[in-house]
């Protein structure tokens, strides 16, 4: 008896006539195909199911209308296929809780007085920018104009999922038959196969993609303060015109109660890039987050690392020529115009070039290092030697020996090689000359100076 039913209604389908039935049911093993153009009503005399069993297939390529008392009802895994729709028309005169209408899987609570709606429910994919949703998608149309301010169920067959990430599956909806989709978020439920969404007030054209983001952190550490951390983002499904990701740091001891914003970027960009402030404190418990601003959503935390504070950032302070930097390291080196300067590693540098300076300095124990803003120095280069000290040098060029003599005493008299690293240095206190030996130097051109504390001069000295 059942066989003949579900081949009286294939027949009918072919027919496209209206039907009235006491029961429906597509039994297991059977084929029903509703062809392209062809719609078939399905009415009742009373309230019936339109069954479809396990094992049984119905393919819709035209349309199906469940009338006023009939309810659908699927078995999982074997839900209505193709590239037709159902439909069913429902009048509503009062508020709704959890109305699953006519069995289509579109579960709606709301307490707007709806008046006289149309759900239609398909199975085809929609994409957009490369993401693609399940295959499964509904219209919902009122015969009142009003916000529904709803709370909605969205069913779906695990036959219709077609990525692996649908615990990520969120609701969207389209006002322009889906060229342009809108994220209404949810919940989802892989063991029922729902997404909950609340505060809905248009459906539209719905479906759900799923909105995935992973994070892949560059390197583990351990950093420095002021050093810049990489975090690639893994993108699957769709997002919201607008969306933006943004980077978050945990403190010390992994607590994101008030995290440290690092970077914000939006889609097509997918590298997250933030420097980690001076004012972090070592810890070894960091952790990292990416929030999502539409849809709305937090990933978890990730990449627990070490970051060791490093030193203060240096200033360069200049007295004349000598520029000295304000933090004291376990280590120093200065900078000419971008460039290290060779030797030029004590707290102190003296500048003998015209250009622009900087000094790093170093926290040996932790391998962290800070660098000052730069500072442009002029009038100490070769060409513009400074002569506030007049003084006399002879031989130049010179051999073995050199003297040099100026007119005061209590001064510093240096030799120093074009880099500016100090080779040779005598205090001289109760005469105003002295003798510099530089027979063991290598031949070339060095700079002599001569400073008190308030003033120096240099000229150039040539060893042959």
């Amino acid at each position: 008896m059942q066989f003949f039913k579900a081949l009286l209604f294939s027949f009918l389908l072919l027919l496209t006539a209206p039907a009235l039935w006491a029961q429906l049911k597509v039994v297991g093993g059977t084929t029903v195909h509703v062809n392209n153009n062809t719609i078939v009503t399905a009415n009742a005399a009373s309230s019936n199911l339109f069954e479809i069993e396990a094992n049984a297939t119905v393919i819709n390529d035209g349309i199906i209308i469940l009338g006023d008392s009939v309810t659908l009802s699927e078995q999982n895994g074997f839900p209505i296929d193709g590239n037709g729709y159902e439909q069913a028309t429902r009048s509503y005169a009062g508020a709704l809780t959890a109305e699953n209408i006519a069995g289509l899987g579109f579960e709606i609570t709301t307490s707007a007085l709806l008046g006289t709606s149309t759900v239609r429910r398909g199975h085809l994919t929609s994409n957009n920018g490369g993401a693609q949703s399940i295959e499964r998608w509904y219209t919902f149309a009122t015969g009142n104009v009003v916000a529904m301010d709803a709370n909605l169920v969205f069913h779906y067959d695990q036959t219709e999922v077609n990525t692996p990430y649908e615990q990520e599956l969120m609701l969207y909806h389209s006002i322009d038959s889906g060229i342009t989709w809108f994220n209404y978020g949810g919940t989802t439920n892989t063991t029922a196969n729902t997404i909950a969404a609340s505060n809905i007030d248009s459906a539209l054209f719905l479906t759900a993609f799923p909105t995935r983001w992973e994070p892949s952190i560059i390197s583990t550490g351990p950093y420095c303060t002021g050093d810049t951390i990489k975090v690639g983002i893994s993108i699957d499904g769709l997002f919201n015109p607008g969306n933006e990701f943004i980077l978050v740091l945990s403190d010390e001891t992994g607590s994101f109660a008030n995290p440290t914003h690092l970077d914000t970027i939006a889609l097509p960009d997918t590298l997250l890039c933030g420097v980690l402030p001076q004012s972090l404190l070592t810890g070894s418990n960091y952790a990292l987050q990416i929030i999502s601003s539409s849809p709305s959503g937090t990933t978890a935390p990730f990449g627990t690392f070490t970051i060791n504070q490093g030193p203060a950032v240096p200033t360069i302070i200049q007295n004349a020529n000598l520029l000295t930097s304000s933090v004291m390291g376990n280590a120093y080196q200065w900078y000419l115009n971008g460039n290290p300067i060779g030797g030029a590693t004590n707290q102190s540098h003296t500048a003998i070039q015209d250009g622009v300076y900087q000094v790093e300095v170093f926290d040996t124990g932790t391998g962290c290092s800070t660098i000052s803003d730069t500072l442009n120095v002029t009038g100490v280069g070769i060409q513009a030697l400074v002569h506030t000290i007049n003084f006399n040098m002879y031989p130049n060029p010179a051999t073995n020996q050199v003297t040099v003599v100026f007119g005061l005493n209590q001064v510093v008299v240096q030799v120093m090689n074009l880099q500016g690293k100090v080779i040779q240095e005598q205090q001289v206190n109760q005469q105003n000359y002295t003798q510099l030996n530089v027979g063991a130097l290598a031949p070339g051109m060095y700079m002599v100076r001569v400073m008190n504390k308030n003033k120096s001069g240099v000229q150039r000295l040539m060893v042959q």
